[in-house]
């Protein structure tokens, strides 16, 4: 058995196609049952491992730097809230949930980059960063539209294969689009997220968010149904983004009626009982429209992760939950009583810590 190391932003399904062909499995699947069988061997200590875990012990790489390079997580749970964010790393229920979950319903590849990988390495490989909502071209090949296959096999192949078989085609939207702002921030804000610097509090991010949308006048989650006086932010997307994209991105934007609710959108910017469904669609949205830059909204995001974990606040809210049993000790009262002052008082507490980051920030 040949240990097939991942490559630069090569993504985990692409990697394990790779282990698959290398080493002459009949599909991923039956590669990954045996992967899971070797790594029982390695006596790694659990018992349900995830594929993304057992793909990074059986490659030789830390856990944590797999995750967050080679898997769409970064972005996928950019706001699910998850205790060991804090350590660099995704909770095991967190990685079975959406490790190997991909935003798009097909794959996508560059010709230019399949070409440059022929030429330097003699076989393509399959990148993230063309996995993600929002990219129509390749920010290193701009002019090039990016390729999609619709075979439900298309990482158990290089991206050469279906493109010297007729079997992909470039994804059918208009050349204007390439220019549209909208679009390009769009693209810029999910790039972004994929990015994140470990020990992100997605937690601290999904309030940061809802604070703003209220400075802004923007209704957050589900509140204010029948409000006529607040706007969404769906209602924003909806006005701006090119229809084309609302189909692409988003559909239920098509047929979307102002100050109506739309979940995958207006989700993103809800309160604490919508955390643990990732929106980042939604998020990427939010980000652009309530910030002034990309680069600002992610600069507020990593800022205010760092000032929790130094605040006296780290042991009361991680991972965007309150912890009781700290403020249990904090106020020497029982954990009961904290229970319900945290459930009573939910909102202004989350209005105290943005307020006291937002003030040190």
């Amino acid at each position: 058995m040949e240990t097939v190391f991942p490559l630069p932003d090569e993504i985990a399904q692409g990697h394990l196609g790779r282990w698959r062909f290398i080493n002459g499995f009949s599909s991923n699947s039956t590669c990954m049952n045996y992967l899971r069988q070797k790594t029982k061997e390695l006596e790694v200590g659990q018992s349900d491992i995830p594929d993304v875990n057992i793909l990074a012990c059986c490659s030789e790489v830390d856990i944590r730097i797999y995750q967050g390079l080679h898997t769409l997580l970064p972005f996928v749970s950019f706001t699910v809230p998850d205790d060991q964010r804090l350590e660099g790393g995704w909770a095991p229920k967190i990685v079975r949930k959406y490790g190997m979950r991909l935003p798009r319903q097909f794959a996508h590849f560059c010709p230019a980059c399949v070409g440059d990988d022929v030429y330097r390495r003699g076989f393509s490989y399959w990148r993230r960063a063309h996995q993600l909502p929002g990219s129509y071209w390749c920010a290193k090949h701009p002019t090039v539209r990016l390729h999609e296959t619709k075979s439900k096999q298309s990482f158990e192949r290089e991206p050469q294969f279906w493109l010297l078989n007729g079997q992909s085609v470039p994804q059918n939207l208009p050349e204007e689009i390439r220019n549209n702002s909208i679009s390009h921030r769009f693209s810029e804000a999910c790039r972004s997220m994929l990015k994140v610097t470990s020990g992100q509090n997605n937690g601290i991010v999904r309030r940061l968010l809802v604070e703003r949308a209220i400075s802004k006048g923007i209704a957050t989650g589900a509140q204010h149904l029948t409000s006529q006086k607040y706007q969404r932010l769906s209602d924003l997307v909806k006005e701006e983004l090119p229809v084309v994209l609302q189909a692409e991105l988003c559909e239920s934007l098509l047929n979307k009626c102002k100050r109506e609710y739309l979940d995958e959108i207006d989700g993103a910017i809800g309160f604490p009982t919508y955390q643990e469904i990732p929106r980042s669609i939604g998020t990427a949205f939010a980000i652009i429209f309530l910030y002034s830059s990309v680069q600002e909204a992610i600069s507020e995001f990593e800022s205010a992760g760092r000032l929790l974990q130094q605040s006296s606040l780290e042991r009361i809210f991680t991972g965007g939950r309150y912890n009781i049993s700290a403020v249990a000790a904090e106020l020497k009262i029982s954990e009961s009583i904290a229970g319900k002052i945290i459930f009573a008082n939910r909102h202004s507490i989350s209005l105290k810590i943005s307020q006291e980051i937002g003030a040190q920030v």
